[in-house]
């Protein structure tokens, strides 16, 4: 079975998560086969705009739902064309459309949309027919898999198939000009271009769905959050309650220290003796605690409540969940926020966090120390002391890394990535690092770097990438130069970069082109001043 490419693999990802700006590109890609094959299975032009239309916000839907899976996503888009092109076309409600249902009152099922007389034949036989011929005849389906979308047997569609060609056969011997049918719809046009606003309608109709979820989803969470304020409060009710019957049933020390016969003063002195040797304790390893307090809801460690402020310690797992979030205080680091939904472990090694999912930000500008932060299939490390950084992991393991302040450092197995304040690293699970690119770079710019890494055509791809260039891509061609193919590609980037960002005497063409890394550090140190 052929394997979708790692930049549709990438694009599927990013529009399961929500990114119109992938899901726009899918479209883009496949709406020329999708609206062709609507258009012959529907024989008229608005029927077809408005199916294809209806095509693309139940893509959206669907493809969270259950998705392409090992399918490409050229071939499940097309069968599910064929799937809702066939119900919308025997469904009464959409037929009975007023603007629908006037326009077929003056078109039927001519082919408004090509003159060529082959096409008028195919759009005016009726719907079985006319589906069970475009099927097999131009999308090359076989019997049984028409039989399935139809909903008939392999018989029944094999007769309405001889019926077809024999209704064309005529209506074609009758046509004023002689035409032969075994060639003609083999020579059909490949293409039947959809209008502009079939797609910009689609994403229209997808955002106003999707802020009604979102309007909804407040409205459940504002419900939850009421919810669980209830319970807060019982249970602090009961908490009350239950020390005030403590209180009243706790004997007085009075009564308790003559019946042992022991001296009040001595017992409290050993019990002050006992709390100082306990906070002298307390302080002299709180350099290696790290602290959690909740800043909004009730985060959780180890499934335990964070109340007020808790020690977060080795092997510990931190989760907050959508109503809450947390503080984290590291010594010689500085703090991490922690977003809703995220989850974060500890490591037995110093200074050293497993993030899992979720959203941080760490604030470590008066560090005096590393972090080292792991995230699925890649580590970062601050290049010195002293940055700030955001992170976010998505459900399916993809990170996104921006530096706020300072120079980060992104390892894996096989690449890694050094870049400044302003640039965004993306890091695809179970694919590798991205290239970094600039907050002020263009949405085309970031898909070609991600279409040269995990697309095809790289020679066509790096030509468009180096002339989209500017001073401000800089350190994303510095990455680039260890990730390019050997021999002219490398040179190309080493000349666009090299014009961009010009270097000294002491770095040579020849180091940089064998990939020396003291020569390519130099040239990124002279690099960092220019910037």
């Amino acid at each position: 079975m052929e394997k979708e490419n790692k930049y549709m693999r990438s694009l599927i990802e990013n529009a399961q998560h929500g990114k119109i700006v992938a899901l726009e590109e899918l479209y883009g890609i496949n709406l020329d086969q999708v609206h062709t094959l609507v258009t012959r299975l529907a024989g008229n032009k608005l029927i077809a705009e408005a199916i294809t239309k209806n095509i693309l916000v139940r893509v959206w839907e669907k493809i969270n739902e259950d998705g392409p899976g090992e399918m490409m996503f050229s071939e499940w888009i097309r069968v599910l064309s064929v799937k809702i092109t066939i119900n919308e076309l025997k469904n009464p409600t959409f037929l009975n459309d007023k603007k629908i249902k006037k326009h077929l009152k003056k078109h039927n099922h001519t082919a408004d949309f090509s003159s060529d007389p082959t096409e008028k034949i195919i759009a005016e036989l009726d719907l079985e027919h006319r589906i069970t011929f475009v099927l097999s005849k131009i999308e090359n389906y076989n019997l049984s898999e028409i039989s399935n979308f139809i909903g008939i047997s392999e018989s029944e569609a094999e007769s309405l198939l001889s019926e077809s060609i024999e209704k064309i056969s005529q209506a074609m011997s009758e046509a004023p000009t002689e035409l032969d049918l075994s060639e003609h719809w083999k020579n059909l046009q490949e293409v039947i271009d959809p209008e502009n606003t079939i797609l910009k309608s689609a994403l229209e109709e997808i955002k106003e769905i999707r802020t009604a979820e979102i309007k909804e989803e407040e409205k459940e969470n504002e419900a939850e959050r009421k919810e669980e304020i209830e319970e807060l409060e019982k249970a602090i009710e009961r908490e009350r309650k239950e020390k005030a019957k403590a209180i009243r049933e706790k004997r007085n020390w009075g009564d308790i220290l003559p019946d042992f016969n022991i001296n009040k003063k001595v017992v409290l002195g050993g019990i002050i003796a006992v709390t100082i040797i306990f906070l002298l304790f307390q302080i002299t390893s709180s350099s290696n605690n790290w602290s959690v307090s909740a800043s909004k809801g009730t985060p959780f460690i180890n499934d335990i409540p964070v109340e007020r402020s808790n020690v977060f310690a080795t092997e510990d797992i931190i989760t907050t969940d959508q109503l809450s979030s947390a503080t984290i205080e590291i010594p010689k680091i500085g703090i991490i926020e922690m977003s809703k939904k995220t989850k974060l472990i500890r490591h037995e090694s110093e200074l050293t966090l497993n993030m899992i999912r979720g959203g941080i930000y760490v604030n470590a500008e008066d560090a005096i120390a590393k972090l080292i932060l792991m995230v699925p299939d890649a580590t970062i490390n601050e290049l010195n002391p002293g940055s700030s950084y955001s992170v976010e992991v998505d459900e399916k393991g993809n990170s996104t890394i921006e530096s706020k302040n300072g120079w980060l450092h992104v390892s894996s197995e096989n690449d890694e990535s050094l870049f400044p304040e302003h640039y965004v690293l993306n890091v695809y699970k179970n694919s590798g690092l991205g290239i970094p690119y600039h907050l002020s770079s263009s949405v085309e710019y970031k898909a070609l770097l991600d279409e040269y890494l995990f697309g095809g055509k790289r020679e066509r791809t790096l030509k468009n990438i180096i002339a989209a260039s500017s001073s401000s891509e800089a350190i994303s061609l510095w990455n680039l130069l260890t990730r390019v193919d050997a021999g002219h590609q490398l040179e190309n980037v080493y000349y666009k970069l090299a014009e961009l960002a010009p270097h000294s005497k002491e770095v040579t063409k020849v180091d940089i082109l064998l990939l020396d890394p003291d020569t390519l550090n130099e040239w990124l140190e002279e690099i960092k001043q220019q910037l």
